[in-house]
């Protein structure tokens, strides 16, 4: 098998694994799962980035996968601290956390 056949293969699949990214995105029972799924994404976005980085050759495109890592980051710290301020748990915190006593 040459490069361009596994860097084929591989693009084929991550398509795929974006598309079923995007799906829970739009279809996630909870905010936590649509959380997670844009996580993912961003995952899944810098692995085709790195891809195409190796099809092509070019080093630039690396730079453009830096940038999406830090908005990712970036994001998923935003959502959690949305998360957490505003109270979006699930039922199995919320028993946890009445559960505690106050000193």
């Amino acid at each position: 098998m040459t490069i361009e056949i596994v860097i084929y293969i591989a693009k084929v699949l991550l398509m795929v694994s974006l598309i079923l990214s995007f799906l829970r995105v739009f279809l996630g029972p909870t905010f936590a799962d649509r959380v997670l799924a844009l996580d993912l994404l961003s995952i899944q976005g810098i692995a085709l980035i790195s891809l195409l980085a190796i099809n092509y050759k070019s080093s630039v495109y690396l730079d453009v996968g830096i940038a999406i890592v830090l908005a990712g980051f970036f994001s998923m710290v935003t959502f959690a601290r949305y998360f957490w301020d505003y109270g979006h748990h699930d039922e199995s915190f919320k028993k946890r956390k009445k559960g505690k006593k106050k000193s």
